[in-house]
């Protein structure tokens, strides 16, 4: 088996919401229970369209803002303080910049219309990967086959050739379906050790 190509998701896998007390801190303020705030935003309807580049993020936050009850000041610090506990996997991205000499690179995310500029912006980590795909950009969302099938048709190489990382487990499925190796992220150094054994290569090289 020769692996071509490593793909990764983006939020919960390379990005992830480490600390959770400004968002918990809106949370007791409007007496919301934990998880709350996060499904008032992702899980509305137009966070759904705008991750299919169908509404702008201005929208989704107008929605959340709608459902929360809150006046546009205190919509726009939500905004503010929202992602402000994210931070980026730099272990894993250290991985991943290891690996461009050897093999493709490629991430899948679900995310909203100005996703790319916000990653670039913000995260800077746009030169780690030589394709993005972007539900927003594209019209799909995972777990739908087809955003896998073009990642692997953008990146030249067969489904047998691809490993896929996600946190989610519907996400892991469907890209076993159309036949790449798929991985469960749970943690960072449980996904390191994974994706060597796949690789067949020394621990030690993802880690030190």
């Amino acid at each position: 088996m020769t692996i071509r190509a490593l793909l990764f998701d983006l939020g919960g896998v390379l990005l992830r919401t480490e600390d959770r007390e400004p968002r918990a801190a809106w949370e007791r303020r409007l007496g919301l229970q934990p998880g709350a705030l996060e499904r008032a935003v992702f899980d509305n309807p137009v966070s759904v369209q705008s991750s299919l580049g169908r509404a702008e993020t201005e929208a989704v936050w107008a929605e959340a803002a709608r459902r929360l009850g809150l006046s546009p000041q205190d919509a726009d610090r939500l905004r503010e303080d929202f992602f402000a506990g994210d931070r980026m996997d730099q272990s894993l991205m250290t991985f991943i910049r290891s690996q461009r000499p050897l093999r493709k690179i490629g991430l899948i995310t679900n995310i909203w219309k100005d996703g790319r500029r916000w990653l670039e912006d913000r995260w800077h980590a746009l030169d780690a990967f030589d394709v993005i795909i972007a539900s927003a950009e594209v019209g799909l969302m995972k777990p739908d086959p087809g955003i896998y099938r073009l990642a692997l048709e953008r990146l030249g190489v067969h489904a047998s050739e691809a490993v896929f990382v996600d946190d989610m487990p519907a996400n892991v499925d469907a890209a076993r379906a159309v036949g790449m190796h798929a991985l469960r992220f749970l943690d960072t150094a449980q996904t390191l050790s994974d994706l060597q054994h796949t690789l067949g290569e020394p621990e030690a090289s993802a880690l030190g």
